[in-house]
């Protein structure tokens, strides 16, 4: 649902996370502040070990935080049970992955509608067209009974979007999503995202990429589990 007022779609108010061990702590991020508006496209750039895989654990709910509050159209993370937060992610979040994750015993179509009978919305009929639709968008329904592992990265990454996409959720985040692939087929998933804000839903990329940075609507630099910069540009430029 799109809302009226757009600031603070997505908030993080001193979010800390700390990893214990018995070998010693690790502080993966540090009094992170964040102020995400809807329907944006926010990318976060950082090297590698600066804390952007746990912000995406912390985002879609998968870490629970050590410090501080999250809060996603006035969903408190921090206050919600897992198992809350996990029904909550299922019809509200869509993750797209790096390495894709995606099961090469089933069929690419099998593979995108997995997410509805997860989350008890899958209904035979209705559950197939709207998969075959959102492959036919992607330029993918093609190869929808073929396995993942007959067909290329790039449109590995499509699938794995597609599949993010299947529970119509208003939130996307992405962990690295052209991380292994050419720079021209990044770029091709890039304006799939680009044409996903634009449908009115909210994208945050983690990403290293920095060909893609002019690009965003919103920057942040992560820095040792730390938002070090934080800049704004033009909207769907």
């Amino acid at each position: 649902m799109i809302v009226a007022n757009k600031t603070r779609y997505i908030q993080l108010k001193n979010v800390s996370k700390t990893y214990f061990s018995p070998a010693g702590n690790v502080n993966a991020l540090h009094q992170v502040n964040m102020s995400i508006d809807q329907g944006s496209f926010v990318g976060v750039i950082g090297k590698s070990g600066a804390g952007k895989s746990t912000l995406v654990n912390v985002l879609t709910g998968v870490d629970r935080l050590t410090e501080g509050e999250l809060w996603i159209d006035g969903f408190p993370l921090h206050h919600t049970s897992q198992e809350k937060i996990t029904h909550w992610r299922g019809k509200t979040m869509g993750v797209v992955f790096q390495s894709f994750e995606l099961l090469n015993q089933i069929s690419i179509l099998d593979n995108v509608l997995l997410p509805l009978d997860l989350c008890g919305n899958y209904s035979r009929a209705s559950s197939v067209k709207r998969a075959m639709q959102i492959l036919a968008q992607l330029e993918i329904a093609e190869h929808a009974q073929k396995p993942p592992a007959s067909i290329s990265g790039g449109q590995r990454q499509r699938v794995a979007i597609a599949r993010a996409l299947i529970n119509d959720p208003q939130i996307i985040v992405a962990d690295e999503p052209t991380g292994s692939l050419d720079s021209q087929t990044s770029m091709v998933i890039f304006k799939i995202f680009k044409q996903i804000v634009k449908s009115g839903k909210t994208v945050v990329m983690v990403t290293h990429d920095q060909q893609l940075l002019p690009l965003f609507d919103h920057l942040f630099l992560l820095v040792d589990g730390v938002i070090r910069k934080e800049a704004k540009r033009g909207k769907h430029a």
